[in-house]
């Protein structure tokens, strides 16, 4: 009879994988990383182990002939397909980036299905395994019909994962991730091999006495011994730096080149800022340094939202934080680093209150530091920065010394230039007071050109032979255009400017003819400046047809300021005009509902459609009308009818036939539409129905007993609302203007209402519409010329014993004694009105003894 195989001898190999899955279980705890990696490698060893156990109770029963050890057997196959499933759970896991949730678990369910499947079929009957019978040294089992569903299950599951280890070492988003889908697969390559080898001999009879029993456990052992490495660690060895022909060698070479050259010129380095330079360039990514009492001290290459890292969030370190390490540990904290693009931070003096300092590196940083060389190497150039930033601080620290001392001193200096900044606050208060006193003097023109400063420049053309006025423009409206006069062939065909600057001289009357068909023309579209001796003599013979217009004469002696500010103000003018066909109702305004109404005016221009135009002011309405009629560009007239000059006799009905027959292919308008009587309204629409050419527009207001919505509700009309004056307060500078040029003209002269008067008639006596607007306008232009003639000095011819020259000194001391009251003493001013020098009018004060009574 044989003697018993000894125990010890087939046994041993799977005690040693026993003892060795105790060891790495061990090693796993004591890392303390608990992620999904870790649970189902834990899972994955605790399944082998029953392996294990099985193993070794099979082959103890074989060496002592005990009967078929059936639940040995079974557990060994139920570990087997459990360990498999969870092996490939594990290598799913460590291959991918996490997806949504719904899909990951169907992912998990197609998994493990398989497995839940086998074990049915395992425990349920004879279908997988008969049975186990004794072999050489142990007992295999004794195949059922499906159990070649266990071989496919084995040979995929193991042939898939290693499929997915590779897509993991290719594909996986770092550096880190990749090297353990490398590692696990190098690892499963035994396992794999003695699997298939296995599967493969047991289809042969002769062979069937080679199991797994004694060659698997040496495998797998292996492979949780490497596997228990890569999951269970961040900063995995790289297995290409090894080897001398591969790419990552020569990378990995030149980049601790690179360090190694920082480390040996970081104490040339004289400032913060080139420090962090190089490192960035050494490292290739960006890189920032936050701390200190400035929220960041240098930054190279990275962007501002890497600067505004949480400064409380970095508190918290005080080694070196990885944002790929820290995923599970610390999410809030890997949030904020992935939020700022923040990939590493390293502290330096983290406890001090005065030197603390913290770098962070960009997300580029994990693509060249992942290995442990890799983490020794750049810690070995982060203590010598460390070294760097306290060898500096303490030459910081006598600057510090030194920088005291002055700030002391120029404390005492700012003590005394708050002294003199509270004296010049209260001379600028004082001059500020006055500023807005004369400012109230100001011509209102003032206004319009304040208001026209905030738009584009105005486009200026001077026409005449004056190079000195084209100086004067051009130094202030480069864009100033300058042409001979009105007949040149080069001005007529240049666009219209805003405004015009004409030279008026006496000789040249074919310039002022030409001029004058020009300005008629051009009525509402330009404005014009006119000056030189014969401008005066041409606004008097011509103010008939200019009526209406934009145009002024510039003052003799006007200094550049003044001529800026008339010339914005006409440019301001004119830009704000529709249309001036009528002098007393200018269609003139910025404000929003004036514009708004011109706008809709505008477009209901092009229908055919009657209008009813809703106003308190049946003039102004008929000129809207009109100009309605001119950009609708019909052909035949534009005709009122006024309502109060209907005669109530027979001729009634001749006289609306006759406007009717002279209004074909035009427009007609009613000035009052509710003034009409039931009869008259009744022929008037009898007489209208007839010819379909003509337009007819009306006006009306709401205030009267009569609606005029429900006279023109058989047309349905378009309706258009003028606002009032009081809606228009905006309007009020640019109409004043408006009406100050226009009595300027016709009076000959060149007064201006000042600013505090314009605000003084729109605080006192608010004008309800254009008419009384330009009545006090008038007004006060009149009464300010009554004033300033008034104002002048007066001579008492008592005595004959004066000669002409006395007369005349008399009469000059008190005409200066007068324009220095009110120029308030300002000499300056005074000397520019009377047209002197400031030295001879110094002169003559002092000649008169008018020094003690100026203020």
């Amino acid at each position: 009879m044989d003697a018993p195989i000894p125990i010890y001898f087939y046994v041993i190999p799977a005690v040693l994988a026993l003892s060795a899955k105790a060891v790495i279980y061990f090693y796993a705890r004591s890392s303390g990383l608990r992620n999904l990696e870790t649970q189902l490698y834990l899972l994955f060893l605790f399944t082998l182990s029953l392996q294990n156990l099985a193993e070794i109770s099979v082959l103890t029963a074989r060496a002592q002939n005990l009967l078929t050890p059936a639940n040995s057997g079974m557990l060994y196959f139920t570990a087997s397909i459990i360990a498999l499933s969870l092996f490939l759970h594990l290598t799913v896991v460590l291959a991918t980036n996490r997806f949504a949730r719904s899909f990951w678990n169907s992912i998990t369910i197609a998994i493990h299905t398989p497995a839940v499947i086998l074990l049915w079929l395992l425990w349920s009957g004879s279908l997988l395994v008969a049975g186990f019978e004794p072999i050489a040294y142990t007992y295999t089992k004794t195949p059922g019909p499906l159990y070649f569903l266990f071989e496919i299950y084995t040979v995929g599951y193991i042939s898939l994962g290693a499929i997915v280890l590779v897509y993991g070492g290719r594909h996986q988003i770092t550096r880190s991730k990749q090297l353990k889908n490398k590692l696990m697969f190098l690892s499963l390559l035994p396992m794999f091999a003695v699997v298939v080898t296995v599967i493969s001999l047991q289809h042969y009879s002769s062979f069937r006495t080679f199991n797994t029993t004694v060659t698997l456990p040496i495998a797998i052992t292996f492979f949780l011994a490497i596997s228990a490495y890569a999951t269970h660690h961040y900063r995995l060895f790289d297995i290409e730096f090894y080897l001398p022909w591969s790419k990552v060698r020569r990378r990995k070479t030149k980049f601790y080149e690179r360090i190694r050259a920082m480390i040996a010129e970081i104490a040339d380095l004289g400032s913060v800022n080139q420090v962090v330079n190089r490192l960035a360039d050494t490292l290739r990514c960006p890189v920032a340094l936050l701390g200190g009492n400035k929220p960041v001290l240098a930054l190279a290459d990275g962007s501002p939202n890497m600067a505004e890292f949480p400064k409380d969030e970095l508190g918290k370190f005080d080694h070196i934080i990885v944002a790929n390490e820290i995923a599970e540990s610390m999410p809030k904290t890997y949030s904020a680093m992935k939020r700022h693009g923040v990939a590493a931070i390293v502290p330096f003096y983290p406890h001090s209150q005065n030197v603390s300092s913290w770098l962070l590196l960009g997300d580029s940083f994990s693509d060249q530091v992942y290995t442990p060389l890799d983490f020794r190497m750049v810690e070995q150039l982060f203590d010598k920065m460390a070294d760097l930033f306290l060898d500096k601080l303490l030459a910081m620290r006598t600057q510090l010394a030194d920088a005291n001392r002055q700030i002391h001193a120029l404390e005492f200096r700012l003590q005394a230039v708050e002294t003199n900044m509270a004296t010049l606050q209260s001379e600028a208060e004082t001059l500020r007071s006055e500023n807005a006193r004369l400012t109230r003097e100001q011509p209102a023109d003032s206004l319009i050109a304040s208001a026209g400063q905030k738009r584009t420049a105005p486009t200026i053309t001077l026409l005449g032979r004056d190079k000195a006025m084209r100086g004067r423009l051009r130094k202030h409206f480069p864009q100033t255009g300058y042409f001979v006069g009105p007949d040149s062939s080069s001005f007529k065909r240049q666009p219209i400017p805003d405004v015009l600057v004409c030279q008026l001289e006496e000789k040249a009357r074919d310039t002022a003819e030409k001029l004058i068909s020009l300005l008629v023309r051009q009525r509402g579209k330009t404005a014009a400046l006119l000056y030189d001796k014969a401008a005066e003599t041409f606004l008097f013979k011509h103010k008939k047809d200019l009526i209406g217009s934009l145009v002024e004469v510039m003052p003799h002696g006007l200094t550049d300021e003044a001529l800026v500010r008339k010339v914005n103000a006409l440019a301001e003018l004119n830009r704000s005009s529709y249309a001036l066909t009528d002098p007393d109702y200018p269609l003139i305004g910025q404000s929003l509902v004036f514009t708004e109404m011109m706008g809709e005016a505008a477009r209901l221009a092009g229908f055919a459609e009657p209008i009813l135009i809703q106003t308190h002011d049946t003039r102004e309405a008929i000129v809207l009308a009109a100009h309605i009629h001119e950009l609708s560009g019909r052909e035949g007239n534009f005709n009122v009818l006024y309502t109060t000059k209907l005669v109530v006799d027979e001729t009634q009905e001749e006289q609306i036939d006759s406007l009717i027959a002279d209004t074909r292919n035009g427009t007609l308008m009613i000035d009052n539409v509710c003034a009409l009587s039931n009869e008259l309204w009744d022929k008037l629409l009898l007489a209208t129905n007839e010819f379909d050419d003509i337009r007819l527009i009306a006006g009306g207001s709401q205030s009267v007993d009569i609606s005029p919505d429900e006279l023109l509700k058989p047309f349905r009309p378009f309706v258009l609302e003028m606002p009032g004056l009081r809606e228009r307060k905006i309007d009020v500078p640019l109409l004043v203007h408006y009406f100050t040029l226009q009595f300027n003209m016709q009076a000959g002269t060149y007064g201006y209402l000042k600013r505090s008067e314009v605000d003084d008639l729109m605080a006192t006596e608010y004008p309800k519409d254009l008419a009384e607007l330009k009545s006090s306008v008038f007004t006060r232009l009149k009464s300010g010329l009554k004033k300033e003639v008034a104002s002048g000095p007066e001579i008492k011819f008592d005595s004959t014993d004066k000669t002409l020259d006395e007369y005349v000194a008399e009469f000059e001391a008190r005409l200066i004694e007068q324009t220095l009251k009110r120029c308030n003493g300002n000499k300056s001013k005074a000397a520019r009105l009377l047209g002197l020098r400031p030295n001879t009018l110094h002169y003559k004060i002092e000649r008169y003894g008018l020094v003690g009574k100026k203020k």
